[in-house]
């Protein structure tokens, strides 16, 4: 890498690719809450680390209180992806 990454200022990459998956977003009118792009997001995410499904929670209390609801079934994992 010849510019290095600043932890405290956003590395969006391409400002125009950025900006059109912005306004896909805008246009479809679904933010969060299962819509295209959090599947997406959960099925890349399960394909990078290697397992059959992923899910995004909007925040740590959610994502634990839904890890101690998983005691109860079999081959589970749970693990924090933060995107800033």
């Amino acid at each position: 890498m010849n510019n290095p990454l600043h932890v405290g200022r956003p590395n969006l990459g391409n400002r125009e690719s950025f900006l059109a998956r912005v306004n896909d977003i805008l246009d479809r009118r679904w933010l969060s809450n299962n819509g295209p792009v959090v599947q997406e997001f959960e099925k890349r995410i399960a394909e990078t680390v290697g397992v059959k499904h992923a899910l995004a929670m909007c925040n740590a209390t959610a994502a634990m209180d839904e890890r101690l609801n998983q005691d109860r079934l079999e081959n589970t994992m749970a693990f924090r992806v933060s995107i800033c």
